[in-house]
């Protein structure tokens, strides 16, 4: 009996999230629906456990108990599995929108500061979705938030790398005159003989550029800290 009850509330649990998904539902109102479907389930369950129950010793209990167990761990790993693919998606469509983003980007002074400025736009893109989307179920959950951390690192530095490309491209055709330090603080315009001898070692190189560009450094940019950091 109890097992039957399971699976009739897991069942239901399947079809009510499949409906929201076909509401497509928007992003700021997935959360809300989806925490109380995932309170309505265990209150469903808990009720029919109740009703159903004809004993109340205490290895029907701890069966009862292992069930609810179960049942709460197969809907948490459910909702791992959904937002793995929304964020899949979404890294996808950020790529896409960056270099949209870059091509309408200028070639001046302030290129450096413009291609920084992209890559914390959807950083902090991602950080907002993922808020919209932590369930009350994937809390505490180290699984889902090693997962969250390790897409967000994967898009940080695929924008950081594709930034990285365009400014060798740039800086190789000498289009753009960028300020280089030999010195953590100290920085200046270098003469045309510094220039021609970077750019001769850019060309002997088949590696995507990685001059010492302020907003292009892992410690100036906070990639060193990327673990550290908390999307809330």
């Amino acid at each position: 009996m109890k097992v039957n009850i399971d699976v009739n509330v897991e069942n239901r649990f399947y079809k009510s999230l499949k409906e929201i998904l076909e509401d497509r539902v928007e992003v700021n109102k997935l959360k809300s629906r989806v925490n109380q479907l995932v309170r309505a389930t265990m209150n469903e369950y808990d009720k029919a456990i109740k009703e159903g129950s004809h004993t109340s010793s205490q290895l029907a209990t701890k069966v009862s108990s292992e069930m609810r167990s179960r049942l709460y761990d197969k809907m948490r790993s459910e909702l791992y599995k959904l937002n793995h693919g929304l964020l899949i998606q979404l890294l996808s469509k950020s790529d896409k929108d960056h270099q949209e983003d870059i091509k309408k980007l200028s070639i001046t002074e302030t290129i450096e500061n413009d291609l920084s400025s992209l890559i914390s736009k959807y950083d902090s893109n991602y950080c907002s979705v993922l808020s919209k989307i932590k369930y009350e179920i994937l809390k505490d959950f180290k699984l889902y938030d090693a997962l969250t951390q390790s897409l967000r690192m994967d898009l940080a530095y695929g924008l950081k790398e594709y930034s990285n490309r365009i400014m060798g491209e740039v800086i190789k055709r000498g289009i753009y005159y960028y300020k280089f330090s030999a010195l953590d603080g100290i920085r200046f315009l270098p003469s045309q003989k510094v220039v021609g001898f970077v750019k001769k070692v850019l060309n002997l190189i088949s590696l995507p550029t990685n001059i010492r560009i302020s907003y292009l450094s892992p410690s100036a940019f906070g990639l060193s800290n990327l673990f550290k950091w908390v999307c809330r």
